[in-house]
């Protein structure tokens, strides 16, 4: 009787220990953490890696135009993009066709770099950070915080227009101000230099 009794217990208890596992491999399997593969996301495998490398764009090395090596001092910025060239004479070809001047370089699997003519957050009116920002028809809005990115998705053209009218407006405002620094400039030069008459007196003129 004892030992039927004891053959129970011990069968009752292997069926709990079995029940158990089996519930807590379950359990493993719904939450990813499964034995075969361990279910843990340790991140992007180096393959994964080096292929996100590879396709993701390069700086621009080579003019759009003439297909030659770019020169850093000569660039025409359009569309928020800063197009180089390798001379000043593919500028009419740029400022004529940016959108296919564009393609080139992304054909070619580089990018042009991003000019950020904004700078204030057309929400807030604070300092834009340059890496908060909402994509709009192929421009960039820039915020200040992070809050600021809820109502420009609700109205993005709303706040594009915006920052529009601002960059319009800087464009404008630095405009007078270069032209008040020339009449200064053009004031404070003695009368004879302002005639085509010589430099001033220094005696070097003959």
């Amino acid at each position: 009787m004892k030992t039927q009794q004891k053959s129970r217990l011990t069968w009752t208890l292997a069926c709990l220990l079995v029940s158990g596992m089996l519930t807590a491999d379950a359990w493993a399997a719904d939450h990813g953490h499964g034995h075969g593969g361990h279910g843990h996301d340790h991140g992007k495998s180096k393959d994964e890696k080096q292929a996100e490398k590879e396709t993701k764009a390069k700086p621009q090395t080579v003019c759009p135009i003439m297909g030659g090596k770019i020169n850093k001092k000569q660039f025409v910025d359009v569309k928020g993009k800063r197009i180089y060239v390798c001379c000043p004479g593919c500028f009419p070809a740029i400022k004529k066709d940016p959108d296919a001047a564009l393609k080139k370089i992304a054909d070619r699997g580089e990018e042009a770099e991003d000019v950020i003519e904004q700078k204030v957050c057309p929400v807030m009116g604070g300092k834009i950070n340059k890496d908060l920002f909402v994509e709009h028809e192929g421009s960039k809005i820039y915020v200040c915080c992070k809050g600021c990115l809820d109502p420009i998705k609700m109205d993005p053209a709303k706040y594009a227009k915006k920052v529009a009218e601002q960059i319009a407006a800087d464009k404008a405002e630095d405009k007078d101000a270069d032209k008040e620094d020339g009449q200064k400039e053009k004031k404070a030069l003695p009368k004879s230099s302002r005639k085509g008459g010589g430099c001033g007196g220094c005696g070097g003129c003959g």
